[in-house]
C-alpha cells in the first residue's frame, strides 16, 4: 500500500502503482487523507504508458475465490510477505533522515512528514523514518529503534503504524502517539497537534470567524432516540421554536405526534412528486416544499 505526503507523491504512486501491481502480482491500494485529497498543486507529469496487451492468467483460479482457492491465495500471500518487506525498504518513498537528537526519533507517516517539516523549516534536530510504503520497512525501523530512546509516530486516523511498533520492535521501547494522549486519538493529524506532540509552543495563524462559527444545537430531536434530524441547520438558522416526536407504536413507523406546535413554515428538501403537500398535524400543519 501506498500513502502519499504530497500532490506529487500522489501522482508518481498512482503512475507507478499500476507497474509494482503487475510486478508482483497483487493489487496495490493507494491511501489518500482528507487533508491531501481537498488540495491541489501543481505535479511534474510523466510520459503516458502504453496499455499492456490483452492477456489471460496463468491460473485463472486466483479470481475464483471460494474457500478451497482462497485458503490457497491466503497461504501463498503469508509467504510472501518478505519479498514486500523488502520492496518496502528500497521504496525510494520510504527514507531514514538522520539527525543529531537521538532522544526521540519520529516516524512519520504520509502527510504526517509534511507536517512536521512545517514545524522544522530549517530542518529537524531528530531522526526521522518518512513511510510512504507499506508493510513497514523492518530495516530502517530497527535502525531508528537502536540509534533513539523513544519514538513518536505521526500518522492520521487510526493508530495503525503504533499499534504495530508497540509489539513489531519488542525492544520495551517507549512509543508515543495516539494511543498514550501525546496526539489527540481523534480528528485529523494537523500541524499545530504535531508540533504540541513536539513539544513546540505554536500559536495557531488561522482563528475561526464568528460567522462561521458552530451554531447551537438543533433544537428539532427525536425524543426517544436522541437523534437529531439531518435538517436541524435549517430549523437553527431559522430558530423555530423546540418541535418533538414520538412513536405511537413499535411495530408501526415513526409519525409526528403534535406537542405545543405552532404553525410554522418549514424549508425541507422532498422528491418533486410531494411538491406541494400539506401533512395535518391537529390544528396545525407542517407544509412540505
Amino acid at each position: 500500500m501506498y500513502e502519499p505526503g504530497n500532490q506529487q507523491e500522489a501522482y508518481d504512486m498512482v503512475y507507478n502503482g499500476f507497474e509494482f501491481s503487475e510486478q508482483i502480482g497483487e493489487p496495490v491500494l493507494v491511501r489518500i487523507v482528507t487533508r491531501l485529497a481537498h488540495s491541489r498543486a501543481g505535479v511534474e507529469r510523466k510520459p503516458q504508458k502504453e496499455m499492456n496487451p490483452l492477456s489471460f492468467s496463468e491460473d485463472p483460479r486466483q479470481f475464483i475465490l471460494l474457500p478451497g482457492n482462497a485458503r490457497k491465495r491466503y497461504r501463498r500471500l503469508l509467504e510472501r510477505q518478505e519479498e514486500f518487506v523488502r520492496a518496502s525498504e528500497e521504496s525510494p518513498y520510504n527514507r531514514y533522515i538522520d539527525g543529531p537528537d537521538k532522544k526521540l526519533g519520529v516516524v512519520a507517516c504520509g502527510i504526517g512528514y509534511n507536517y512536521l517539516m512545517e514545524n522544522y523549516p530549517e530542518g529537524c534536530p531528530h531522526p526521522v523514518l518518512k513511510i510512504g510504503q507499506y508493510p513497514l520497512p523492518r530495516k530502517q525501523l530497527l535502525r531508528l529503534a537502536e540509534e533513539c530512546e523513544a519514538l513518536l509516530i505521526l500518522e492520521d486516523g487510526q493508530p495503525f503504524v503504533e499499534k504495530q511498533l508497540k509489539g513489531y520492535l519488542g525492544l520495551g521501547l517507549t512509543v508515543h502517539g495516539r494511543m498514550d494522549g501525546t496526539l489527540s486519538p481523534d480528528g485529523e493529524l494537523t500541524p499545530d497537534t504535531v508540533a504540541c506532540a513536539l513539544g513546540i509552543t505554536c500559536e495557531s495563524l488561522f482563528t475561526v470567524p464568528e460567522l462561521v462559527e458552530m451554531r447551537p444545537l438543533p433544537c428539532a430531536t427525536v425524543a426517544d432516540t436522541a437523534m437529531s434530524t439531518p435538517y436541524s441547520p435549517r430549523y437553527s438558522a431559522r430558530n423555530i421554536p423546540t418541535i418533538k416526536y414520538s412513536a405511537t407504536s413499535a411495530a408501526t413507523p415513526w409519525e409526528p405526534t403534535p406537542l405545543s406546535m405552532p404553525s410554522i413554515p418549514v424549508w425541507i428538501w422532498v422528491p418533486p412528486s410531494l411538491w406541494p403537500r400539506e401533512l395535518p398535524m391537529a390544528a396545525s400543519s407542517l407544509r412540505w416544499q
